[in-house]
């Protein structure tokens, strides 16, 4: 919270499957939906050397591999990620007010 008020929302999932392009799949949803709402994003990190691109979630695991996709304001951003929490790969959902 931020002077009272919700500043910062954090969703983490971890897709169902342990296969690689359910990952892909999930994110490409979130990036889509974003541009579709907001447009391009501002920045984006694209991090997955080739030979993580059939075998994503160790590469996640190991922090090899990881991708960030940003739309931000002056008030606000909206970020879609792909990389390692505590070890394991999830998929980050964030707003946060700046």
């Amino acid at each position: 919270f931020c002077e009272g008020k919700l500043c910062a929302v954090d969703f983490l999932t971890v897709p169902s499957k342990g296969l690689s392009d359910p990952w892909f799949s999930r994110l490409g949803g979130f990036k889509k939906y974003y541009e579709e709402r907001y447009g391009p994003g501002t920045s984006d990190v694209f991090q997955v050397p080739s030979e993580c691109r059939k075998k994503i979630l160790p590469c996640l695991r190991t922090g090899k591999a990881a991708m960030r996709y940003v739309w931000r304001w002056p008030d606000h951003e909206v970020s879609v990620a792909m990389g390692r929490y505590r070890g394991e790969p999830v998929l980050k959902v964030s707003h946060r007010r700046r």
